[in-house]
């Protein structure tokens, strides 16, 4: 019989150790062959973005592209069929990254712009929006500089987070040229269908350098130049020109959370929007005031703690406004009135004294939100009182409140026993007439009904001590 035998532990060790070693060595491995790949793939990816872009620029005398309009013209076919090429490295899109192109001895040369991203990706739609204007900053010979007009006025439009490229004012577009070069030819084009703007008859080359940009509400076009300098070339550039000249909107139900509830102060919460720039601001005035400077319109409204005719406008971030009229009636920071003295009810006015209960009454007022309670009442039940100041503490259903004084009040009121006083009449000596025993009576609220009263009358002839009692009153 053979002997058969497992390994050692020894061995399995040994096994375990060179199988560690030699993964150790291979995952990096692996991992910068695998990076080495991606590199290379994009470099090529660039490569072949370059060549399309000497290509399109070419046939369309174009200096500055991005990867975008390249995909969209057929030079050039995307990674995906959802249109996106992408950055082997990063996995980032480059569909708006800038690609800038020379011309040099009748060749044209492109280079891709690896820092310069200009746009948005929507998943949804599954589209790269590049931003068209942005482009024009990287054109070396022909570029066209935007200006907003007005009543002959003009200032140069610069990009900027709030309101990107829109303006609420017409826009002049000026060909620019450099390197001292002069323009020799020019036409101008608009929209994507590259329709040609005519010029009037006797239109100079000087003239046909700058047109105007109007609308009566909003545009977002792209405008072409297309130039011949006098290096003898032609030159091509895009700008897309964003005008907004429409009021911000208020929703239908802005305004809702005014309904019939009392309150000592409102937050109105406006509802509006705009389509094109978005909503700047908000402004709110009372009594006609307008809102006038930019400066008066903030991203959230100021509580509003008074009633009154108020005027509500809102801001789009290009400056257009709209307002309208709200009337505020619901306010009440007020607290009630005291009523006047003789509307208290129950005040002693006959100065007669009682031993009962007296109950002051007064009845609350308030011409806004309603009191708390429409009684309040103020009870002598112990002690003896003339006059007294007593107040009462009232406040209507949102906690305004106030404090009611009266002073020198006539109550009248004694609830107090009167006091006994000395004992006269008692003696050790005899007497042959009558002896008539009489307590005094001391009381100071309504006073005794007597000074005195007689409690008992001995007849001659009689000697007796006994203890007597005898119930006074007031």
């Amino acid at each position: 019989m053979k002997n058969k035998r497992g390994f050692t532990l020894v061995e399995l060790m040994a096994v375990i150790i060179i199988l560690a070693i030699i993964i150790a060595i291979a995952v990096p491995a692996y991992g910068a062959i695998k990076t080495n790949i991606a590199k290379n793939n994009y470099e090529n990816k660039i490569e072949l973005i370059e060549a399309a872009a000497a290509k399109y620029a070419e046939d369309t005398h174009y200096e500055t592209i991005f990867v975008e309009d390249l995909i969209e013209s057929g030079y050039l076919d995307p990674d995906y069929k959802n249109g996106i090429i992408k950055n082997d490295l990063t996995n980032e899109y480059i569909n708006c990254n800038v690609v800038r192109i020379k011309q040099e001895k009748g060749m044209y040369y492109a280079e891709f712009l690896e820092d310069e991203h200009h746009g948005t990706y929507d998943k949804d739609t599954k589209k790269a929006t590049c931003d068209k204007t942005r482009i024009n900053e990287f054109n070396e010979n022909l570029s066209i500089v935007m200006y907003e007009y007005e009543n002959g006025t003009t200032n140069e439009i610069k990009y900027n987070e709030e309101t990107k490229w829109w303006t609420r004012k017409d826009v002049l577009l000026k060909a620019k040229v450099a390197g001292g070069k002069e323009i020799e030819s020019i036409e101008w084009y608009k929209g994507y269908t590259q329709e040609i703007i005519s010029f009037e008859e006797g239109t100079t080359l000087e003239e046909k350098k700058t047109i105007l940009v109007n609308t009566i509400s909003v545009l977002q076009e792209n405008y072409t130049v297309v130039a011949k300098l006098s290096d003898g070339k032609e030159y091509r550039a895009t700008t897309r020109v964003y005008i907004d000249k429409i009021q911000p909107k208020f929703y239908q139900n802005d305004g809702n959370e005014l309904d019939d509830e009392w309150l000592t102060e409102i937050t109105y919460n406006v509802k509006a929007y705009d389509n094109e720039t978005g909503i700047y601001g908000y402004c709110i005035k009372k009594d006609e005031i307008e809102c006038n400077k930019k400066e008066d319109y903030k991203k959230k409204l100021d509580k509003i703690t008074d009633n009154g005719n108020y005027e509500i406008y809102i801001m789009d971030n290009v400056g257009n406004t709209n307002n309208k009229k709200e009337e505020i009636t619901k306010i009440d920071k007020i607290p009630p009135v005291c009523p006047s003295f003789d509307k208290l009810q129950g005040v002693n006015t006959k100065n007669n004294w009682t031993n009962k209960d007296l109950k002051i009454t007064l009845y609350c007022n308030d011409d806004g939100v309603g009191c708390d309670k429409d009684v309040y009442e103020y009870i002598f039940k112990e002690g003896t009182h003339t006059t007294e100041n007593i107040s009462f503490n009232i406040k209507d259903k949102l906690n305004n409140s106030v404090e009611c004084k009266y002073e020198n009040i006539n109550i009248y009121v004694d609830k107090d026993k009167p006091t006994c006083g000395l004992w006269s009449g008692e003696s050790t000596n005899w007497t042959s007439g009558d002896r008539t025993i009489k307590v005094g009576c001391s009381d100071t609220g309504s006073g005794c009904t007597a000074s005195s009263y007689n409690v008992k009358t001995y007849s001659s002839g009689t000697k007796k001590t006994e203890a007597l009692s005898y119930e006074i009153k007031d």
